[in-house]
C-alpha cells in the first residue's frame, strides 16, 4: 500500500472493527478480500439461514451493517472509505468495493468507532419510555448521510398496528420447527 492507501495493520484494524457488526442470530453473512488498493464485502451465502431469512434481506443487511462498520472504523484511523456498491454486475455477491481516501478524524469519527466495540444486542422489549427530545431527528439525519431512510413511527394507532403484526410474525417464527433448529444451532 502507499501514502493513498491505508497500511496492512490499519486494515487489519478496520476489518476487525467492521466484523463486529450486528448479523442475524451472529451468522457474520460476509466475507472480506484485500486488493492491492481496495477491500471488497462480499455476501457468503453459505451463511444464509433459510427459515428466519428465506429472501436473504437480513444477510444484506448484516452486509450493510458490516460496510457501514467499516467506513466508520476507517474514518476514526484517518481514512475516507469511498464506496462503490454492487461495482461487479455479474457477482450479485459483490456487494461492495472500498477504496481510500486520506482525511483528518473528527471527534464524531473516533466517538463511533469507540461505540462498536461496546455495541451489545438486547433483545428484550423496548421500554414505554419516551424517546429524548431531538433523539429521533438525529437518528433521521444520521441514517439520510448513511444513504438509507429512516421513517419514525411516532403515530399511536401505527404504533399499535406495527407492534401487532411484529407480534404475530414472532409466533409463526416460533412455531416453526425450521425456524427453532436454526436459532438453537450455533453459529
Amino acid at each position: 500500500m502507499n501514502e493513498r492507501t491505508p497500511d496492512t495493520h490499519t486494515v487489519h484494524g478496520a476489518i476487525a472493527l467492521a466484523n463486529r457488526a450486528p448479523s442475524v442470530h451472529n451468522t457474520q453473512p460476509w466475507h472480506w478480500l484485500l486488493g492491492d488498493e481496495s477491500i471488497h464485502l462480499l455476501a457468503d451465502r453459505t451463511r444464509r439461514l433459510p427459515a428466519t431469512d428465506p429472501d436473504g434481506r437480513d444477510l444484506l443487511l448484516s452486509c450493510g451493517a458490516a460496510l457501514h462498520h467499516l467506513r466508520v472504523a476507517l474514518g476514526a484511523l484517518g481514512w475516507r472509505a469511498i464506496v462503490h456498491r454492487l461495482p461487479n454486475p455479474g457477482d450479485p455477491d459483490h456487494l461492495a468495493a472500498v477504496e481510500f481516501a486520506p482525511k483528518t478524524p473528527s471527534t464524531e469519527d473516533i466517538t463511533l468507532a469507540g461505540a462498536i466495540s461496546r455495541r451489545r444486542t438486547d433483545r428484550r422489549r423496548f421500554s414505554s419510555w419516551p424517546v429524548p427530545d431531538g433523539h429521533l431527528d438525529l437518528m433521521v439525519r444520521r441514517a439520510g448521510t448513511a444513504g438509507a431512510l429512516l421513517v419514525p413511527v411516532t403515530e399511536s394507532l401505527t404504533r399499535r398496528q406495527l407492534t401487532r403484526a411484529i407480534d404475530q410474525a414472532a409466533g409463526i417464527q416460533q412455531d416453526d420447527p425450521a425456524y427453532a433448529a436454526e436459532t438453537r444451532t450455533p453459529s
